[in-house]
């Protein structure tokens, strides 16, 4: 998906704030490193923190039909399961990325082999909507009298699909803050605007 511009220059001003540390704050294996080109780390940070939020990220997060390690062969199973979770960009419509998935998955399976996608749970992601002047200059007063800071946003990719129901059904506006301060993290609650 297209990252909508607003989005992107949040994530610009963003990516700035931990610096380095979206990549030296984890060790790595020797010969391993972050997905990004730390030849320019300002792009660097930006890329990480966008793989994060808006780009699509997969994760195989369950496997039926693999033997135990010490048991392992080469041979052939009759069938291997995996669960995957897929993430997705917060814009991208989810029915349509299954569509895709499954369409891609099942044109060309490796060997030959039948592909099955059973199960398959969707939700949306959450792009909130662009605040109010009002609610800008409130947030900014009180970071800057807390934190000596301008505030930041970020997205968190499509991890909290409730955030989108609530948007649509029940709540006018969601306010979802995460205050950072050295090397703690205070979640505040759910506020209603």
């Amino acid at each position: 998906v297209e990252i909508p511009a607003k989005r992107l220059q949040e994530s610009i001003e963003a990516a700035e704030v931990p610096g380095d540390k979206l990549w030296n704050h984890y060790t790595f294996v020797p010969g391993a490193g972050p997905m990004a080109d730390l030849s320019c780390k300002k792009k660097a940070r930006l890329d990480l923190l966008l793989n994060k939020t808006w780009k699509a990220n997969m994760t195989v997060t369950g496997a039926e039909g693999l033997p135990i390690l010490k048991l392992a062969d080469n041979v052939m199973r009759a069938e291997t399961s995996l669960r995957i979770s897929v993430r997705l960009p917060q814009t991208l419509d989810p029915e349509q990325a299954v569509k895709d998935l499954t369409e891609l998955i099942a044109k060309e399976p490796p060997y030959g082999a039948l592909v099955e996608i059973k199960q398959c749970l969707v939700w949306p992601g959450f792009n909130s909507n662009i605040m109010e002047p009002n609610l800008q200059k409130i947030i900014k007063e009180a970071s800057i009298k807390f934190f000596g800071k301008d505030p930041v946003y970020f997205g968190e990719g499509g991890s909290i699909p409730f955030l989108s129901t609530l948007s649509k059904n029940s709540l006018k506006r969601i306010l979802l803050l995460q205050a950072y301060q050295a090397r703690r993290v205070a979640h505040m609650d759910l506020m209603k605007c």
